[in-house]
């Protein structure tokens, strides 16, 4: 479950009519299981929804939140093996997590939601018991700043993944990049190839890549991976890509259909430096034969130019 998910289950508790409590993970040390900005609501009577330790700390934190609606008050808890709750909450493995629990309410919830459903980055500060929705500039850093008197949870656009070209590459890849929490996209004008009975984990779009932009703008935390081996399909997408500021642009084909893919864009008028953005080969060099490989090596690329950057 994502974290939008736990956020309009939230929601929906506010709208009914229940006092609810978002706890979020602020800070980790060692082997803690849940990264930072994992959301956990939990609502009067001890419903949850999400997780803040994948299992170890949640009893204890349904506790504290319980504490904190009848206090009306946020506040910070902390579990790990330096102290006496370490063998109790399950942590005793190594890992130590700090957890921040607020109430909330169905305005916040209604406005971080809206913001992230339309890709507008913002972030919500806690401050002294107040919380203030504001802008994020562009971000794939930390998801938490904590400071003697505040806390900001950043919600940058949910990762996206446009795949230009339902091939049987793409139909492998459609669902790992699902798993990986990007909202997936499959553009492609054919129509015998983007049957939805084919896409269960995408949004088929039987259309041009570059008609496609028109609706679905490209941004800063979209990757684009071209996989038709058709210059007519495969083109277009490689063209609003770079057009763009997408973090990641891949393209399927060996080194020669490659070098022939930079001379046809060269002479639609893109520079070199701008034709380096496109990984092709597409994905890192694993020796990946088949599909699935293929489709790993693809995300492992993916993931290492959104954590790293773009190799020298």
């Amino acid at each position: 479950m994502n974290e939008l998910s736990v956020l309009r289950r939230a929601l929906q508790w506010c709208e009914d009519g229940h006092q609810t409590v978002l706890a979020t993970v602020v800070r980790t040390w060692g082997s803690a299981p849940r990264q930072v900005g994992s959301h956990m609501a939990i609502r009067d009577g001890g419903d949850f929804e999400g997780s803040v330790s994948g299992g170890c700390v949640e009893g204890a934190t349904i506790q504290a939140a319980q504490e904190v609606l009848h206090t009306g008050e946020s506040r910070q808890i902390a579990f790990g093996v330096s102290t006496e709750d370490a063998w109790t909450v399950g942590l005793a493995c190594g890992g130590e997590i700090e957890i921040f629990l607020t109430p909330v309410d169905t305005a916040l919830l209604t406005e971080v939601i809206q913001a992230i459903t339309a890709r507008t980055p913002i972030q919500v500060r806690w401050h002294q018991g107040a919380a203030q929705v504001e802008p994020l500039t562009r971000h794939h850093g930390k998801a938490v700043d904590t400071s003697a008197d505040a806390v900001i949870r950043r919600y940058p656009p949910r990762l996206r993944m446009v795949i230009v070209g339902a091939s049987h590459i793409a139909q492998a890849l459609a669902p790992m990049a699902a798993l990986l929490d990007y909202a997936v996209h499959v553009v492609d004008p054919r129509s015998a190839f983007t049957a939805a009975n084919r896409w269960p984990n995408a949004q088929v779009h039987t259309t041009y890549a570059d008609e496609w932009v028109e609706d679905f703008p490209l941004d800063s935390h979209t990757a684009v991976v071209v996989l038709s081996h058709d210059p007519k399909i495969d083109d277009p997408g490689l063209e609003v890509a770079l057009s763009s500021d997408v973090f990641y642009i891949g393209a399927l084909g060996s080194r020669r259909s490659h070098a022939a893919r930079r001379a046809r864009l060269t002479a639609t008028g893109h520079p070199p430096e701008a034709l380096d953005r496109i990984h092709g080969p597409v994905g890192l060099d694993i020796g990946a034969a088949t599909p699935a490989e293929i489709a790993t090596a693809i995300l492992a690329e993916c993931t290492q130019v959104l954590r790293k950057g773009q190799p020298e």
